[in-house]
């Protein structure tokens, strides 16, 4: 081994683990700009500087190698940091198959979860025993190719072929209770019946406590009508129809709009916190009151008030 090798070798090292420990705790790599000794070159090159204190080998490396620009070599820049993300992911990935593998008998969880972009990823997610102790894990995400069923279920027998994971040892399904998914004869868990019998499908406890939540809280007509009430207040671009339908006595307020767009960006105090003043007989509504209650617990929240007739 030469000792060119050994010193990038090295220097790749420190970089792997640097990134490990971004990645770890979900922090940002980078910031505006990747100049080294630069307060915004973000947690990356952060790092790096501050491992360089006290290790003399990383300091002679930022100081003959570092912020010299593309085509010298480095392996301190974006594009290196990246490739080890991806790296790294693939033997990830590559780890995890070979252990399902071991264990032979699995069970699958997916659903579709749209990220920072707004884009529709399905998420992968994959039960098996590991000796005695049963593991769940992430896995990957997948491009959504569609909602229905049948988008899904390709998508999904896709990832398991080219990892060459044979359907037929999947024991268990969960998905939500949306139709696509739990569908009887033309979900997803139909199809996966279809090609194995015994991989049985378990509502996803999740959603069901979820849906559970929902019915209770529908069933309330006064938490009912109290939220309903807030959200048309809220998000009516005419808040004043709203109001004058809520209360036919009062008159139009003095603005359209109860709550600014950046109202919870405000900074200032708020000299009183009274939403609705009107005659004493609404105050004494249970609505009314209930919204009172609500917003007087909100802090720093920017009010406006409405006139009503004496």
């Amino acid at each position: 081994m030469t000792q060119a090798v050994q010193y990038w070798r090295s220097v790749l090292k420190r970089v792997f683990n640097v990134v490990v420990f971004i990645s770890e705790r979900g922090l940002a790599f980078r910031r505006s700009d990747e100049v080294i000794g630069s307060v915004n070159s973000g947690n990356y090159l952060g790092l790096l500087e501050l491992l360089a204190q006290y290790d003399d080998f990383l300091a002679q490396l930022l100081w003959e190698h570092g912020g010299r620009g593309s085509g010298h070599t480095s392996y301190l820049s974006s594009a290196i940091c990246e490739e080890a993300i991806s790296s790294m992911s693939a033997r990830l990935l590559q780890e995890i198959m070979s252990r399902i593998k071991m264990s032979k008998y699995y069970s699958v969880s997916l659903d579709s979860t749209p990220d920072e972009g707004h884009i529709d990823q399905l998420t992968l997610v994959f039960r098996y025993i590991e000796g005695s102790s049963p593991v769940e894990g992430f896995v990957t995400f997948m491009p959504n190719r569609g909602h229905k069923a049948l988008d899904m279920f390709n998508a999904l027998h896709e990832f398991l072929e080219s990892h060459e994971i044979d359907i037929q040892d999947c024991r268990g399904q969960s998905y939500d209770n949306a139709s696509s998914m739990s569908g009887k004869y033309n979900g997803m868990q139909a199809l996966v019946l279809q090609r194995n019998p015994h991989a049985l499908w378990v509502p996803c406890a999740g959603h069901s406590l979820n849906l559970v939540g929902k019915t209770a809280a529908e069933s309330c007509l006064s938490a009912t009508s109290f939220f309903d009430f807030l959200q048309q207040m809220y998000f009516s671009r005419c808040r004043h129809i709203v109001i004058r339908y809520w209360f036919p006595s009062c008159s139009r307020p003095r603005r359209r709009s109860m709550f600014p767009r950046n109202f919870l960006k405000r900074d200032s105090h708020v000299e009183h916190m009274q939403l609705v003043r009107c005659r004493a007989d609404f105050v004494k509504s249970k609505k009314l009151c209930l919204l009172r209650k609500r917003l007087l617990c909100v802090p720093r929240l920017t009010v406006f008030t409405i006139e009503c007739p004496r």
